[in-house]
């Protein structure tokens, strides 16, 4: 692994500058007809009362998946496979600046075009990022040649890429009527209970099998738990007591959900787990989602990943 550091207003990324993970196309395919179809129709039935839901009738332009890695597009590689190892859609992911400058390193005008097209044709007017954490957006609209505003605009010509902390009240209200992406319903994970991913948790759970338990609203694995019978030493997963505690100390809903367990890899000789957060974007002349890029995520001895300040991100293509 060969590494350089990018910073990125106050974050940190480390990035491999070497390795890129192809997926296989029929892979790809899979994941393109489930969130078109299944993901797509559940969350239109259902979610949100902003700009992108009652104009366009998606619930966002780009939305990421984070997911198990699957090796190869074997026969063993099934629908219900690729979609039993998704931990979560993001239809307003962050990291969409990370992955560009992971990405600049090749950076010709034609890589983005998939990237353009798809802000093009939802007509979006401008990335608006008021008081949160999300330190790449700024990037996001760089590359995309959109107008960044760190507040709201004093004309509004909608729609725009919406990101706020903010969940209630009047602003919110006002900044629903020109999202494209949601606002109060940001990291709702309702979806994955209609889908069969996931239950409200009502009882114990088997302590046999791997599980994670989390709050049914919430972002950035806040409250994120995972238990595994299988690597109960290792970082990132919890004992049962811990979880016990966690159950019973609930101020709001949790729901369970089966747990893949990551890529188990090793790196300079160090143990790790690795997922794909993959991007895809809406093309509404063909009615569907497709893939636009993606990034692997390593983090060394903890099999809670994310983008901690150990972990390593690099890039993935599709293969042909």
């Amino acid at each position: 692994m060969k590494t350089k550091t990018i910073e990125i207003e106050h974050w940190t990324i480390n990035v491999d500058v070497e390795r890129i993970i192809v997926i296989d196309k029929d892979i790809i395919l899979l994941y393109q007809e489930f969130l078109s179809n299944e993901w797509l129709s559940t969350m239109i039935e259902t979610e949100g009362n902003y700009w992108g839901i009652r104009n366009l009738r998606i619930p966002s332009p780009v939305i990421r998946i984070d997911a198990a890695p699957l090796l190869s597009s074997s026969c063993s590689n099934s629908k219900e496979e690729i979609k039993n190892g998704i931990y979560e859609v993001d239809a307003r992911p962050a990291g969409i600046g990370v992955f560009f400058l992971i990405y600049d390193k090749n950076r010709k005008e034609k890589k983005w075009k998939k990237w353009k097209e798809v802000f093009e044709n939802v007509n979006c007017q401008g990335i608006i990022n008021i008081g949160t954490s999300i330190q790449d957006d700024r990037i996001m609209a760089q590359i995309l040649q959109l107008p960044f505003y760190p507040s709201l605009p004093s004309k509004l010509a909608p729609p725009y890429w919406v990101r706020t902390n903010l969940r209630e009240g009047l602003l919110v209200k006002d900044l629903e009527k020109i999202s494209l992406v949601p606002i109060s319903d940001d990291g709702n994970k309702a979806y994955l209970l209609r889908l069969g991913l996931a239950k409200v948790l009502t009882k114990e759970p088997d302590w046999e099998k791997p599980f994670v338990i989390k709050p049914l609203i919430g972002t950035r694995c806040e409250g994120v738990k995972i238990y595994n019978p299988n690597a109960k030493k290792v970082n990132g997963v919890y004992t049962r007591s811990q979880i016990l505690r966690e159950i019973n100390n609930r101020t709001s809903m949790l729901i369970i959900q089966d747990f893949i367990p990551p890529l188990e890899e090793e790196i300079n000789r160090r143990r790790g787990w690795t997922i794909w957060r993959l991007f895809f974007g809406w093309f509404g002349e063909e009615e569907k989602y497709k893939y636009i890029g993606g990034l692997w995520n390593w983090r060394p001895n903890n099999m809670k990943i994310h983008g901690a300040t150990d972990a390593v991100f690099g890039l993935i293509l599709e293969g042909r």
